[in-house]
């Protein structure tokens, strides 16, 4: 009887080690092939096609090139501020200019796409709540906008046309004050990127043209 119940024991014990094998091969092989299926992403594309990616570890970096839409005019406005106050979209901030000036570029940007952008210089009317100064590019104007007429100011700045200052006959319209502008972007909110290098790059600009008063950095 030993002898049998020894032979049942050892009998038992390979049957549920064969059955935990089982399981556990059975679970690896459900979990390589769960993660296979991990590993492949669809991206869909704004035209609809699909692309296929193997990995999901490796995201495939983003270049420059391209990275911005076209555009045909560019707004800067001159918000005094330090870039590390700014959000990642400067229209996000309720009842700033950009928050007021957007709505009315968006309605347009189909016809006509202008981009809105913002820098920390300083303008004439910074003391101002009611006015702001915006740089349009490509026409170099800086203009005086009163912020109850951003409507009058968005409808001229959307025009297909290259602009003159007779189309601001309600604004109050000067020529930049320099030559030359370089603008660096650092702000940190937008690209990592930008906060990293941008202030070293500033900087060298700064060093480099501290004795040519007609660029503005």
């Amino acid at each position: 009887m030993k002898f049998i119940g020894s032979t049942l024991f050892i009998m038992t014990s390979l049957f549920c080690i064969s059955i935990t094998k089982g399981l556990f091969s059975s679970f690896i092989f459900r979990n390589n092939k769960i993660n296979r299926k991990a590993k492949k992403l669809i991206h869909t594309k704004s035209n609809g096609e699909t692309i296929e990616s193997n990995s999901v570890d490796k995201p495939k970096k983003r270049g420059l090139e391209n990275s911005v839409k076209p555009y045909k005019r560019h707004l800067i406005i001159c918000d005094g501020e330090n870039s590390n106050n700014w959000p990642r979209s400067i229209e996000e901030v309720e009842g700033s200019f950009a928050f007021k000036l957007t709505p009315y570029l968006t309605s347009k940007s189909k016809e006509y796409p202008v981009r809105l952008t913002a820098c920390n210089y300083i303008g004439p009317s910074h003391k101002s709540e009611d006015i702001s100064d915006v740089i349009i590019y490509p026409e170099s104007f800086l203009v005086k906008v009163p912020h109850a007429l951003i409507p009058s100011f968005a409808n001229i700045a959307s025009k297909h046309e290259p602009l003159t200052r007779k189309m601001f006959h309600d604004f109050i319209v000067d020529n930049l004050p320099w030559k030359k502008v370089l603008f660096v972007c650092i702000h940190a909110a937008r690209d990592r990127r930008c906060m990293k290098f941008g202030p070293e790059v500033l900087k060298q600009l700064e060093d480099l043209t501290i004795s040519q008063p007609d660029i503005k950095i």
